[in-house]
């Protein structure tokens, strides 16, 4: 779901980036569909894509393709007044438009809010993902302590064996290295970026289902 949320924020972000024909205090310029505020007047031709809620003005041949918004396929014709929702597709002709809502205050931001607000269910495939993920964490914790135990007891047999043998303060510092060991296996073993992994290669996979005109 994380990576959902930042896939969402990078579309987002490359929405929001893009330069829009504005009217604004009597003076045509270019702004960045971030920064429009109420009362400002777009200027729409065919490809834009309608970046905010806003009541249409005027224009020519004027078609939009609100498909994505209510499932509708066909291309919606627009008059003066009729009311336009934020990301329709400007399909045919040229028109303005006059912005009355804008961000999470329309329609559809406050759509995004309410979908953010609700608690979200893990899937099936994030559930087996953990599971497998806590299954090798153990594994590894297991398989560290053993070998920890195992060299330990190994090297104070090896020392033990040799008659009149002192200990020594450099001892402890090898006893120490076999920790380090351990504690690298475990580290190692966790797979932290199992989740991370899937994800893109779900990504790509379905970057290429696209490609083909197999996704549906």
């Amino acid at each position: 779901y994380s990576k959902e949320k930042q896939f969402r924020k990078l579309n987002e972000a490359s929405r929001n980036t893009s330069f829009m024909q504005v009217i604004r205090r009597g003076k045509r310029s270019d702004v960045l569909a971030a920064e429009l505020v109420v009362g400002d007047v777009l200027i729409l031709t065919a490809g834009d894509r309608v970046p905010a809620d806003g009541i249409f003005i005027s224009g020519h041949n004027f078609h939009c393709d609100e498909s994505a918004l209510t499932g509708e396929p066909d291309l919606q014709p627009k008059l003066p007044g009729v009311y336009m929702k934020d990301g329709a597709l400007v399909n045919e002709g040229y028109g303005t438009m006059l912005v009355t809502a804008v961000g999470e205050h329309s329609d559809s931001g406050k759509a995004q809010v309410a979908l953010g607000s609700e608690p979200q269910e893990e899937t099936p495939l994030q559930h087996k993902l953990d599971k497998m993920a806590t299954l090798i964490g153990k594994v590894g914790l297991g398989m560290a302590v053993l070998m920890y135990v195992s060299v330990v007891i190994r090297f104070i047999i090896c020392r033990a064996q040799v008659e009149g043998y002192a200990w020594k303060y450099e001892e402890l510092q090898i006893l120490l290295n076999f920790l380090i060991l351990g504690i690298t296996i475990v580290v190692v073993a966790v797979p932290e970026g199992l989740p991370l992994a899937v994800t893109i290669s779900l990504a790509y996979s379905m970057k290429k289902m696209m490609k083909d005109q197999n996704l549906v």
